[in-house]
């Protein structure tokens, strides 16, 4: 008797475990600005997210000089709940010359990732 319980509980254990579906983080996808690419401003903005297993938590989005981090010039920050989000929007900066700049994103609310990549805007 003592022993099919100890089997029954362990069996109950592990079909709620199996049930579990593990957070492997959100997966983000840049379609502009591509890394390492000059662009005329405003250059679009097109980032989606998403996540299969749960909602899509904390979404920020930074543009800014990579020289110069306290230059920025997109900021978005939103918490919302979704499984597939899509973020499109204008980066506009006013340049003289060439100059590089980094797409900062942050996505996550336990478990966090992160994407992160230059690019050039010109005049």
């Amino acid at each position: 008797m003592r022993k099919s319980v100890l089997i029954a509980t362990f069996v109950g254990a592990g079909l709620v475990l199996a049930g579990c579906k593990k957070n492997k983080g959100n997966v983000i996808e840049v379609d502009s600005p591509k890394e390492n690419t000059e662009y005329s401003s405003p250059v679009p903005l097109m980032v989606h997210i998403e996540n299969e297993n749960e909602p899509v938590h904390d979404i920020e989005i930074k543009v800014y000089k990579k020289d110069d981090p306290a230059v920025l010039v997109f900021d978005y920050d939103n918490h919302l709940e979704d499984h597939h989000v899509h973020v499109e929007d204008s980066i506009f900066a006013n340049v003289s010359s060439a100059t590089q700049f980094t797409l900062d994103i942050k996505t996550g609310e336990d478990v966090v990732t992160t994407l992160k990549h230059d690019f050039t805007i010109k005049p």
